[in-house]
């Protein structure tokens, strides 16, 4: 297998540092390529930069490997056509020497510039065969049988059409040629390879500063280590982690590099994370769960990955399938059952569940009594941690309903019941650590944990998430300030939180005095809880009857409204005044596209073309318009942009069944059968997998391969079945799905 064939090969085995290879090898061709095509450098770049987006999204779906440069040239001239067809007022070569100059030339670089002009008019004229090949010769310096593979043509065809050429063409003018194209190919500098990586790297790990989770890292070994296990690059791997162990939990929209190596079936890159710590329930938000990663090893077949994260968990937290008997019965109150399960079988009282959670934390969390004390009187591990860090005691002193209006209304006789089991664990010998004291408001017991340890305050504990933030959303507010006065960070980075939670949780339970402190020493009036909102917001939908009062306090220090609460005429007026939010956040994106204003989405895109190169994760996705869409095509923009996983638009408005957006996409030359990175999905498998028959009757109409990507797991057919989606599942089967 040649190089080129080994690259193609492992990006399609999902190591996108290998298209950066394929991306220098074949920029300067594509940009030759699409300019004889468009006679203008510059529509050329936007045709090359959107033919190397699209490759990268279809290359799952190429079967011969080394048909690449070929296939790859079909793509340039579809784009390249695209853009000729939507693009207006393009201005003819000829008259470029017409078009004024924003400085004054001196009389020599004008003519110089004239004769350059004259120069590519006469390639210009030049038959279209003789005219491409001239191009890609000059501007590319790559031999004459790669420009043939590329064309599709022999060499002897390639000898005799610049043969043809240069008799056409004097001999200063091929030299001209010669200097004129080659100043103007991309590979001249490092621009033109950075734009397209700008399209699979997220931007904002694009910096040497990067938080999303709880440390700061640098956000671009990160992503190299995210690629590297996609990849299985294992010397790569090492090389970063021993640089930064903490890479290991770099994270980017919930999603580590154990995620990556998970997902690609890297099974000794898996084990190596796990060696070094790494694990998956310290995602963000813990989306991308343990047990997801269980079922996709097991439904992608990959048998090794599967026993690797198995055998961690076994060793880690006594993990064991049959503790869920005993906590099936935990969960009945069953002590008849207890008692026969764990005669049956003794260890299950210290065996846990893929989330490391024993049965004793199952009682915890339920508040009940006489089940936590049946258990610690069989030999249950009272301080056994599950893989987010928490006991049985922190389970039942933090139990409660997620959502903060049910939390509130948490019942008298449910807080009493949690409070009862917390104080019997402690009765029987819990580990009482600081995370615990903060939450039960005991001042001597953390003032006596800080004497011995001053910086105890300051790190974090169970879930990731710190003491003042546990002290704070339970209002113990002499606490709060003993914990600042000894160095906490209320902006310190913890879990779900950038800058910090204990704002953000203060103002959830109205806790006008703490908040009062928190802001005194400094919190972000700004911080945000994922997918919870800001204090403003949060202080209104907890209490919207006293929220004046602390929403009054945080705009005295510098609290605004959040980008997900703009309305249209707020968001243009960020526009207008340059807002610093506008750069490079999706969020404001987002948000452009859900309000619908047409307006105000013309600002974004004339204005800040570059914040719309790569497609929001969340939310609104594209403009939910005929008319937005067309305005964004209109302007150039692809319609095979993609989010930084490699989902394009008509990914997603299959998903949603947008069938109005979707032909709009497809009429200005979407993708039918792009390939995502995460799931390997195509349009087609994402309207199978919500069963949208009339999405896939027009995406088959299309021209939709039901028979891609070849991961027989990823196709279009195994999800309908998997969903149960008889209609779609007769609609594949008749156009030959299999």
């Amino acid at each position: 297998m040649d190089t080129l064939a080994r690259h193609v090969t492992r990006v399609q085995q999902g190591d996108p540092n290998a298209y950066g290879e394929i991306v220098r090898r074949f920029q300067d061709m594509a940009v030759g390529y699409a300019y004889s095509q468009l006679r203008d450098f510059h529509l050329a770049e936007d045709a090359a930069q959107e033919a190397f987006v699209q490759a990268y999204c279809d290359i799952g779906s190429l079967q011969d490997v080394g048909a690449f440069a070929g296939w790859f040239r079909r793509i340039v001239h579809k784009s390249a056509d695209r853009i000729r067809r939507r693009t207006r007022d393009v201005i003819p070569i000829e008259a470029a020497a017409e078009t004024p100059s924003p400085e004054p030339s001196a009389e020599d670089a004008l003519i110089d510039a004239e004769l350059r002009d004259r120069v590519l008019a006469e390639i210009d004229r030049l038959p279209p065969g003789q005219s491409a090949v001239t191009t890609l010769f000059y501007i590319s310096g790559h031999s004459q049988r790669e420009i043939g593979d590329f064309l599709g043509v022999s060499v002897n065809v390639v000898k005799t059409r610049l043969h043809r050429s240069r008799q056409r063409l004097t001999e200063r003018m091929v030299s001209m040629a010669r200097d004129t194209l080659r100043d103007r190919r991309p590979s001249r500098d490092d621009a033109f390879e950075e734009r397209i990586s700008a399209l699979t790297q997220p931007m904002s790990m694009r910096s040497t500063h990067y938080v999303y989770g709880v440390e700061p890292i640098d956000g671009n070994d990160g992503w190299a280590l995210m690629r590297a296990a996609a990849a299985g690059d294992m010397d790569e791997v090492r090389r970063l982690v021993e640089k930064d162990c903490r890479l290991i939990h770099a994270e980017r929209w919930y999603q580590m590099p154990l995620h990556f190596a998970v997902r690609e079936g890297q099974a000794e890159v898996v084990r190596y994370l796990l060696d070094q710590g790494a694990e998956i329930e310290r995602s963000r938000a813990g989306v991308y769960s343990t047990e997801w990663a269980l079922e996709e090893a097991r439904r992608r077949g990959y048998e090794d990955v599967r026993e690797a994260l198995t055998s961690a968990l076994r060793e880690r937290y006594g993990y064991d399938p049959e503790c869920a008997d005993l906590s099936h019965a935990v969960r009945d109150s069953d002590f008849d059952e207890i008692e026969w399960t764990l005669a049956e079988k003794p260890a299950l009282i210290r065996a846990a569940d893929v989330y490391g959670a024993t049965a004793l934390h199952r009682a915890a969390s339920d508040g009940d009594l006489s089940l936590v004390g049946c258990l610690v009187d069989h030999g249950a591990d009272i301080d056994a941690e599950r893989s987010d860090g928490k006991t049985p005691l922190l389970v039942a002193l933090t139990a409660g309903p997620g959502n903060l209006q049910q939390k509130l209304a948490m019942s008298r006789a449910a807080q009493r019941r949690h409070s009862a089991v917390a104080g019997y664990l402690l009765g029987r010998g819990a580990r009482y650590d600081l995370t615990a004291a903060c939450v039960l408001g005991d001042m001597r017991r953390v003032r006596g944990i800080l004497d011995d340890d001053p910086d105890a305050g300051s790190r974090l504990g169970a879930c990731n998430q710190s003491p003042l933030y546990y002290a704070a959303m339970w209002g113990h507010e002499e606490i709060v300030k003993l914990l600042l006065a000894c160095g906490a960070d209320p902006n310190r980075p913890e879990k779900n939180a950038a800058r910090g939670k204990a704002l953000f949780e203060a103002c959830a339970m109205n806790h006008v005095a703490v908040v009062k402190v928190l802001l005194e020493h400094g919190a972000d009036p700004n911080a945000q809880v994922d997918s919870s909102g800001s204090c403003l917001t949060i202080a209104e939908y907890g209490h919207p009857d006293e929220a004046p009062e602390i929403q009054e306090l945080l705009r005295q220090y510098g609290a605004r409204a959040a980008i997900f609460t703009m309305a249209a005429k707020e968001l243009r007026a960020a526009l207008e005044n340059d807002d610093p939010r506008v750069r490079g956040d999706e969020e404001f994106v987002k948000q452009v596209f859900a309000c619908g204003d047409t307006v105000v989405l013309e600002l974004l895109l004339d204005r800040y073309p570059d914040v719309v190169r790569c497609l929001p994760v969340l939310g609104q996705k594209y403009p939910p318009s005929r008319e937005g869409l067309e305005m964004m095509f209109a302007r150039g923009f692809s319609p095979n942009m993609c989010d930084w996983l490699g989902k394009t638009m008509l990914h997603l408005a299959a998903a949603e069944n947008d069938v109005e957006a979707a032909e709009v996409m497809l009429e200005r030359g979407a993708a039918v059968n792009a390939i995502e990175a995460e799931y390997r999905s195509t349009p087609l498998a994402e309207a199978a997998k919500e069963g949208h028959v009339e999405m896939a009757d027009l995406l088959l109409e299309r021209g939709a391969d039901p028979n891609i990507p070849r991961e027989l797991w990823a196709r279009p057919l195994a999800w309908a079945v998997d969903a149960r989606h008889e209609s779609v599942v007769e609609l594949l089967r008749r156009h030959g799905a299999s």
